[in-house]
C-alpha cells in the first residue's frame, strides 16, 4: 500500500507516489490533460495498479492563508477521484511546491520546455514529502 500525491493543474497533472514504507516520496509521472474527467480517470488508473491507500492532492492557498478560486476546483476534482477509487482523498497546502520543484533545474540549466515536463511530479513529490514529514512522530 502506497499514498498518491496530486499536483492538480487545468492543463497537466502531476503524480507521485511512496514507497511501501511510507518514508519516501517519488516522483511518477507528469501528463497533459484535456478534461478534468481525463484527468480522473488517469489517476483512478495509477492509484488502482499501484494499491494506493489515500490519495493527497494539493490544495492551492492564497498568499493571505485563504482558499482560492482554483481551491474550489481542487476540492471538486478530489470529491471525483473519491467517488471513483473508494478511497480517502485529503487536501494538502501546496503553496510554493512548483517554485521549489522547479528552482534546481532552472539552476542546472534544463530548458523550459523539458521542465514542464518535470516540475509538476516533482512539485507532487514535495507536497507528497511534506505530508510524510507531519505524519511522522516527533
Amino acid at each position: 500500500m502506497t499514498l498518491l500525491a496530486v499536483d492538480f493543474g487545468t492543463k497537466r497533472l502531476g503524480v507521485a507516489v511512496t514507497d511501501s514504507a511510507e518514508r519516501m516520496a517519488l516522483p511518477l509521472a507528469s501528463f497533459a490533460v484535456r478534461s478534468e474527467d481525463e484527468g480522473v480517470d488517469k489517476i483512478a488508473r495509477i492509484a488502482q495498479e499501484r494499491g494506493v491507500r489515500e490519495i493527497i492532492v494539493g490544495l492551492p492557498i492564497g498568499h493571505r492563508g485563504g482558499e482560492t478560486q482554483m481551491s474550489a476546483q481542487v476540492r471538486a476534482f478530489g470529491e471525483k477521484l473519491r467517488v471513483r477509487i473508494a478511497v480517502p482523498v485529503t487536501f494538502s497546502d501546496e503553496r510554493f511546491t512548483t517554485k521549489l520543484a522547479e528552482a534546481p533545474m532552472m539552476e542546472a540549466g534544463v530548458s523550459a520546455k523539458k521542465r514542464r515536463g518535470l516540475v509538476d511530479a516533482g512539485a507532487a513529490s514535495l507536497l507528497l514529502l511534506a505530508v510524510l514529514d507531519a505524519r511522522r512522530p516527533s
